[in-house]
């Protein structure tokens, strides 16, 4: 991999090695958007820049729509998750939601 590829990949792997392409439309804050089944074995937020700068994650739900927007996923899965997912399996019982 070239250094450029170190330090802005082009994309950043989740679970079950889906690679998710990174938006850079605004370099300050790159981002992705991502469902929100594969970031379950994400404990914290994805950095690039050698683990400088966190990436903007857009949590996607079954729908594709966002659910959240946040470069703290620490946080999310701790204060948000826990009511989006009673939310969501009602909504979406086929799908697996996870106990953080």
């Amino acid at each position: 991999a070239t250094a450029l590829d170190r330090h802005a990949p082009e994309r950043i792997a989740t679970d079950g090695g889906k690679m998710v392409k990174i938006d850079y439309t605004r370099p300050e804050e790159p981002s992705v958007a991502v469902f929100i089944q594969q970031l379950y074995s994400q404990r914290d937020t994805p950095k690039i820049a050698n683990g400088r700068v966190p990436l903007v994650l857009s949590i996607m739900a079954p729908n594709h729509r966002p659910i959240q927007v946040t470069r703290d996923l620490a946080g999310f899965w701790k204060n948000h998750y826990p009511a989006i997912k009673k939310e969501m399996e009602r909504r979406y019982p086929r799908h697996e939601w996870r106990a953080m």
